[in-house]
């Protein structure tokens, strides 16, 4: 057997180490890299409606490139060596998609990128706020990704990326927001999209108590439930993770268990944003819900994320 060259190769002296596997962070957003320190310990709905993308104008593509290799160089001085990242870019731009992966590339980390988007705003689907804020506001009143009618994102990602030629590091998977911000329509779409090109679908489910309450007044047709929704659309299953799923019921819990489906804890974010604790037991009682996280274990053993 011929001798590896190790002329360019780094030894470590891992004596008394631990040695474990790169940590995965399964729920992560870039964007809000640049916010961080500028509100600490606010509402939920209070953090949606000042600190999000729509909300500020428009980042350079430098800032965008920066914030995200800041962001990947945290998670590897944490363990971390992938991320799946639920980018919002609004307004979206090609050049800074580009600025996303460029960073992902060079500075070598995994990533599943996720780009966020939805077909409902975040101000026709809140209660009240239509009629509360005066119509010259209903703009402002934005949520963390808000409706495009200039800009098809899911064709230009099909047409650019998800039928081209995988790269080394970095995979796809699909971002829609939340259920109650796309129509059955986009649903669908995502749906096709996750099964034509075995990607995976990400998005965000009862993080807080108002938008689980939320989901009972608007949703009657499926007993105020959005679970029983995604269910009845066929987006659940092995390929679908929930990120906090914090306020779900006992039955929602076993359609999760009975199809397969991922949910995401992230302890950090909701105490952080005061949404409270997931049924953490009830979940794992489940047994065939899988939940993932920034830390690799066996099966069954509950995993974390951190939004933040």
């Amino acid at each position: 057997m011929d001798t590896p060259n190790l002329e360019y190769v780094t030894i470590l002296d891992a004596a008394d180490r631990l040695i474990v596997p790169g940590f995965v962070n399964a729920h992560y957003h870039s964007h809000d890299i640049l916010a961080k320190g500028t509100m600490e310990e606010v509402p939920l709905e209070t953090w949606c409606m000042l600190a999000l993308p729509p909300q500020y104008p428009a980042r350079s593509r430098e800032e965008i490139k920066v914030r995200t290799i800041l962001g990947a160089l945290e998670c590897l001085r944490s363990g971390i060596t992938t991320v799946q990242d639920m980018v919002t870019l609004f307004p979206f731009d090609p050049a800074h998609l580009d600025a996303v992966l460029e960073a992902y590339e060079e500075i070598g980390i995994r990533a599943v990128v996720s780009p966020q988007y939805a077909d409902i705003s975040r101000a026709s689907r809140t209660p009240m706020w239509a009629d509360v804020f005066p119509a010259e506001l209903h703009a402002d009143l934005s949520g963390a990704a808000e409706p495009d009618t200039r800009f098809d994102l899911l064709t230009y990602l099909e047409e650019t990326y998800f039928a081209s030629e995988p790269r080394r590091r970095l995979t796809w998977g699909l971002g829609p927001i939340a259920p109650e911000s796309c129509s059955t329509e986009l649903v669908e779409r995502t749906v096709e999209l996750s099964t034509r090109y075995d990607l995976p679908i990400f998005t965000h489910l009862y993080e807080s108590k108002s938008m689980a309450l939320q989901a009972r007044l608007d949703f009657p047709g499926y007993g105020g439930s959005l679970v029983r929704r995604m269910q009845s659309e066929g987006m659940l299953g092995p390929k679908v993770s929930l990120a906090h799923s914090v306020w779900m019921l006992p039955d929602e819990i076993d359609i999760l268990a009975s199809t397969g489906t991922n949910v995401t804890l992230n302890v950090v974010s909701n105490l952080k944003l005061k949404c409270g604790i997931p049924p953490i037991r009830e979940f794992q009682d489940a047994r065939s819900i899988s939940l993932l996280g920034a830390i690799i274990a066996p099966p069954a053993i509950a995993k974390i994320s951190s939004r933040l």
